[in-house]
């Protein structure tokens, strides 16, 4: 027997402001939820959010732009933890 695949269109935010809004909120409520720092940060920079489930749908490109904001976090934490000191 054939299994039966169903189709959809996937819905998409095609209003920028929206798009953005949302992002923002999200991040408000990680945050307030205890998401580390560096990944709220990054998520800001990048406009996107990496996870277990999404990051292999997303490009290298994506991927690395990911990596250089935590690395970009990490430097400022610790320019600010010396300055501190």
């Amino acid at each position: 027997m054939k299994e039966k695949r169903f189709e959809f269109a996937m819905p998409l935010i095609t209003n920028k402001k929206a798009e953005g809004e949302m992002l923002e909120n999200l991040l408000v409520f990680l945050a307030a939820r205890g998401v580390n720092q560096e990944i709220i940060f990054a998520a800001r920079k990048c406009g996107f959010v990496v996870t277990e489930y999404n990051e292999k749908y997303l490009s290298k490109e994506q991927l690395v732009q990911w990596a250089k904001a935590i690395v970009e976090y990490r430097q400022l934490s610790l320019r600010s933890a010396a300055t501190i000191q």
